[in-house]
């Protein structure tokens, strides 16, 4: 078969003067030229920052992942 990929990617960037913030979002899927076998990712990930005064500025940031694939030996009546 014929091996398959998808990769998608969006973010997001703004602020003010005080404050600023980024989220992000991604997808990738791998369909492999065997039969059953596949590779997928999602992440995403969130920057908060936020400045007080000129002596104190704070932030945090978070992300996340999953991961899942399915891997089978390869034989040659799987490339068909």
């Amino acid at each position: 078969r014929v091996g398959v990929v998808n990769d998608h990617n969006i973010s997001v960037r703004s602020g003010t003067a005080n404050s600023q913030y980024l989220a992000s979002l991604s997808y990738f899927d791998n369909q492999g030229v065997a039969k059953n076998n596949s590779f997928n990712r999602i992440t995403g990930r969130i920057n908060l920052e936020q400045k007080f005064n000129n002596w104190l500025t704070a932030g945090i940031n978070s992300s996340y992942a999953s991961i899942k694939y399915q891997l089978r030996p390869m034989f040659p009546e799987d490339f068909h």
